[in-house]
């Protein structure tokens, strides 16, 4: 799944100056930092000496502000922030 994901985003990136944007203003486009997307993205264009391959998990995300024990409903919570996120950028 992360290899897919990978190579959707990195091929939009790559087409889009051919699609009308000048190259001049062209960067790569991040996805939220509160998606398990974005922060894998993050991983691998941020630079580490020791860099390890690195699987989708929620441990990725940044906490969320209240402190949830029952880890069905923090994953829940957390992938509720994540699409709100989304969804922000994609409008």
């Amino acid at each position: 799944m992360e290899s897919i994901l990978v190579g959707l985003l990195v091929s939009q990136n790559v087409m889009r100056p051919a699609w009308s944007q000048p190259s001049s203003t062209w960067q790569v486009e991040l996805l939220p930092e509160t998606t398990i997307s974005g922060q894998l993205m993050r991983h691998l264009t941020t630079e580490n000496k020791n860099f390890q391959p690195m699987n989708a998990n929620f441990g990725l995300l940044p906490p969320l502000v209240e402190k949830i024990k029952d880890k069905k409903l923090k994953k829940e919570k957390l992938a509720e922030r994540a699409i709100k996120d989304l969804g922000k950028v994609l409008e």
